[in-house]
């Protein structure tokens, strides 16, 4: 016990002998410490808390398989191959959703989200080009979220059935 008393004297002594690296050392400890628990809260925001949906395990993000000739000329979103040369997506037509939608297939709640590049966004005089998602009606009740900018754009409110909102960001 007295080697510990006798250690942190010294130490101390060292400290107040040299103010500006103390002062140094202090401050990159207490960066290292904030940097540290900043990651540690993003990562659990970002990875570990569940979405804030009545049954979140039981979302889930279709996705189809083809043979090794590719089914289409092109695909918005994620497009996987295998060994095989087989591909795979979570990518899947408007006429592809609105049958999924009519079935009566056991799903809850059926949401699709798409990236849109070029938006031209216009707020009061002021005009600029940005990005958005386009999502199907049910989008944001389902993740109870709100757009992240203005009131969303409707095709029931057109007077047509259900369609894309549209939430743009820039």
């Amino acid at each position: 016990m007295a080697n510990i008393v006798q250690d942190l004297r010294s130490a101390l002594r060292s400290l107040i002998a040299q103010p500006g690296l103390s002062l140094l050392a202090l401050i990159s400890l207490a960066g290292g410490l904030g940097g540290g628990t900043a990651m540690i809260g993003l990562l659990d925001r970002a990875l570990l808390r569940t979405l804030p949906v009545a049954r979140p395990e039981e979302l889930v993000i279709p996705r189809w398989s083809s043979g090794t000739e590719f089914p289409a000329e092109s695909v918005s979103g994620d497009v996987s191959f295998d060994e095989g040369g087989r591909a795979s997506s979570t990518s899947f037509s408007v006429s592809a959703f609105r049958r999924f939608r009519e079935e009566e297939n056991g799903l809850g709640d059926l949401v699709a989200f798409s990236s849109i590049e070029r938006l031209n966004l216009a707020w009061g005089d002021q005009a600029t080009i940005g990005s958005g998602h386009g999502v199907s009606g049910g989008f944001f009740r389902l993740f109870q979220v709100r757009a992240a900018l203005g009131p969303g754009v409707c095709r029931t409110s057109a007077g047509r059935r259900r369609g894309p909102d549209r939430a743009p960001s820039q």
